[in-house]
């Protein structure tokens, strides 16, 4: 977005509690990942958030907006909240950094989730939809 973020991360006063990586290659990533406590998604939109599932696959629990695989991973695996609703983000987020076992629980529910639903459960289901989609019709 040509700097737009950082930009208003300064006119906002954020500059020295925010952090732009930038991309990062995944030997950089997956380290930072692991050493957090939690995944934060304000997203209004996502289908398939990749991050959310490589945050799980290190056990670290997700809150955020009720989007893509944070609302199916809700309630057990995530705690989602309304789109646009800051205050209840808020809310969430401080909840369960002040409750480790709810935090912990997260984690493990979204972790038995991502590694059950890998790639190859995926390939599996499209396999059998498109298998259902291509039968013959009977009667």
């Amino acid at each position: 977005m040509g700097g737009a973020v950082q930009r208003l991360a300064d006119r906002l006063g954020l500059r020295g509690r925010v952090t732009f990586h930038g991309f990062l290659p995944q030997h950089r990533l997956r380290p930072m990942v692991s050493a957090a406590d939690l995944m934060v998604m304000s997203s209004r939109h996502e289908a398939g958030p990749v991050a959310v599932l490589e945050a799980a696959i290190a056990g670290v629990p997700t809150v955020g907006t009720a989007v893509g695989h944070l609302k199916e991973l809700a309630p057990h695996g995530a705690i989602v909240v309304d789109v646009g609703d800051a205050r209840a983000l808020a809310d969430a987020i401080g909840g369960v950094l002040d409750d480790d076992a709810r935090r912990l629980q997260l984690a493990r529910s979204a972790q038995r989730v991502a590694m059950r639903e890998n790639a190859d459960w995926t390939c599996a289901r499209f396999e059998a939809l498109y298998g259902e989609s291509l039968a013959p019709r009977t009667g």
